[in-house]
């Protein structure tokens, strides 16, 4: 993981400011749409980040997600696999999500931290540590 986004993830909680009230609340903190890797391939989903979960929808309109990835004993870090793209770690499995640029990833990754279960570990391992295959 990037020394730039070194910073402890208590030290990141108590710095997320207005998400707050609405990660407290449950509700929607961001959605978008992101680049995720598959087994063979980047597909393009739409994602909605909640306190603790990450769900991602083929399209907005969608009730149904068709995937979630629980936040809960995670860690998470930047990864040179393709441009903008970070790495997440879950007891639930590996991921690789890139965004379309550089002030998305840092919105993307501070807003994950703050939705990540408190005394979840971030960036305290280097990318190629997490080991996602």
């Amino acid at each position: 993981i990037n020394a730039e986004y070194g910073q402890d993830l208590k030290e990141k909680q108590k710095n997320y400011g207005q998400l707050g009230p609405v990660v407290s609340l449950g509700g929607v903190v961001m959605q978008d749409y992101l680049k995720y890797k598959t087994k063979k391939t980047w597909a393009t989903y739409y994602f909605v980040l909640k306190y603790k979960s990450l769900s991602f929808f083929k399209s907005p309109k969608d009730v149904k997600p068709k995937g979630r990835i629980t936040l809960v004993n995670c860690m998470m870090g930047t990864s040179t696999e393709k441009p903008f793209c970070f790495a997440l770690k879950t007891t639930g499995g590996n991921y690789l999500l890139a965004v379309s640029g550089k002030a998305a990833l840092e919105k993307w990754m501070s807003s994950i931290a703050a939705c990540t279960e408190y005394g979840s570990k971030q960036n305290e391992t280097k990318v190629d540590d997490i080991n996602l295959s």
